[in-house]
């Protein structure tokens, strides 16, 4: 929602790409950690952890 993400960006002093760059990350992040649940390997390197 366009509205609720301006928002958000004014009362946190930050601005509407840098909500849409988070909002981004965290998607990534909770498919990543669902697929690490079910058993699968992440499509994506994790940085810092060590690969096989």
């Amino acid at each position: 929602n366009g509205s609720r993400r301006s928002r958000i960006a004014k009362g946190s002093g930050t601005s509407t790409q840098e909500v849409n760059a988070l909002l981004k990350q965290f998607k990534t992040v909770q498919q990543m950690m669902k697929s690490m649940s079910q058993g699968k390997k992440p499509r994506l390197p994790i940085p810092g952890m060590p690969g096989r």
